[in-house]
């Protein structure tokens, strides 16, 4: 009577590794099958798609900062998601690897957390975060409705 044998693909699966498929049949033969290269999978068998965020940084308040994430090995990826997870309100414009934000102006700075994942086919990644420490907005003007607005740049004459 024939055997199969079934192998579980876990974390001590070195990344990689070639598997040959072999198609067993009801008679006892068997024909070997193309391999399957395994790459970048977790225990639970599911394909790892790997984000690098952009660098933290400081920036000036209402200055316009640009993030650009990537995928290694030059992969890429169908689509990105990018979101504000925390901070004064920031909108983000563009879509893609690459996009922009106004940092926003407060009286004692801020500290923005951005977050971006990225989709492959049928897989997402995990987000990964860039925060963005806003400086604090040093001067201000009081504008025709009594609100105090900040200044932009001073042009000395």
């Amino acid at each position: 009577m024939p055997r199969l044998s079934l192998i579980k693909l876990g974390a001590e699966t070195p990344p990689n590794r070639q598997l040959s498929l072999i198609k067993l049949a009801a008679d006892g033969t068997t024909k070997a099958m193309p391999r399957l290269s395994l790459i970048n999978l977790t225990a639970d068998g599911t394909v790892v798609l790997t984000v690098t965020p952009p660098a933290d940084q400081t920036v000036e308040p209402q200055s316009t900062v640009t993030l650009t994430a990537s995928l290694p090995d030059g992969k890429t990826a169908d689509s990105w998601t990018w979101r504000q997870i925390s901070g004064d309100t920031a909108g983000i414009h563009g879509t893609g690897a690459t996009v922009t934000l106004t940092a926003p102006a407060n009286i004692s700075g801020t500290t923005l957390v951005i977050g971006v994942r990225a989709t492959a086919g049928s897989t997402t990644s995990s987000e990964k975060t860039v925060t963005i420490t806003v400086l604090p907005q040093i001067r201000w003007i009081l504008d025709s409705s009594r609100t105090w607005q900040p200044l932009g740049q001073i042009t000395l004459l």
